[in-house]
């Protein structure tokens, strides 16, 4: 019976541990941004400057079917940086980005990319705890986080990179995710993006969240 009884008060024990940690980490990552200014540059001013980037000196030379380019644009640079959502929506409004969605389904876009990020996050973990010192994790995940990004649908329709590059660039996970949001947040028909993704997000833990918590124990 007193083992019956436990469980309840464990289980709120463990939720109560987990929120105190999720807290603690977010308040320590926004004191570094406040601290080291360059953590600062890397998680706000680089998004927006490749918002302006794009959409003033790539903007009038990327044409897109059936809409505006800052349209396209904007869902897939907050697939790329989803910890700065309302700057760059914010700032994407200020340069004509107008999401002719409804507002529950942007708040679903937002919900997927968080799910997709946070899932997507435990490979990093894994890098981080596996790499000797932060330069050598940048070198690490760099290999991996340049052809998801550029060689995705974020900035370009697929239909614009080369031939070769085309079937990679379609099933990738980021390609899937910017579809969906892109998709949710104007209103358009993306097809299953929106279920591939939760497939690829479902698949990355399954498979990360093990690797990443078996190398924190090699290392604590």
């Amino acid at each position: 019976m007193s083992i019956i009884a436990a469980t309840p008060k464990s289980s709120k024990s463990s939720l109560r541990w987990a929120i105190s940690d999720v807290l603690t980490i977010a308040r320590r990552n926004l004191l570094a941004l406040v601290r080291i200014p360059t953590s600062l540059v890397f998680a706000v001013i680089q998004p927006v400057m490749f918002v302006l980037l794009f959409r003033f000196i790539f903007g009038n030379v990327i044409q897109v079917p059936g809409g505006v380019y800052v349209n396209f644009l904007i869902p897939g640079i907050l697939v790329q940086n989803i910890g700065v959502v309302i700057i760059i929506t914010f700032v994407g409004m200020a340069v004509d980005f107008r999401p002719s969605g409804s507002f529950v389904s942007y708040i679903q876009a937002c919900l997927l990319m968080l799910v997709f990020a946070y899932c997507l996050s435990w490979g990093f973990a894994f890098v981080g705890l596996a790499a000797p010192n932060s330069e050598t994790a940048q070198a690490m995940a760099f290999p991996v986080i340049f052809p998801l990004t550029f060689a995705s649908s974020i900035f370009v329709p697929v239909a614009k990179l080369p031939g070769w590059l085309q079937p990679f660039a379609i099933n990738q996970p980021v390609s899937q995710c910017a579809d969906a949001v892109r998709g949710l947040m104007l209103g358009t028909p993306h097809g299953a993006s929106t279920w591939i993704t939760l497939a690829w997000a479902i698949g990355a833990i399954a498979v990360l969240a093990p690797l990443a918590t078996a190398q924190y124990r090699k290392v604590a």
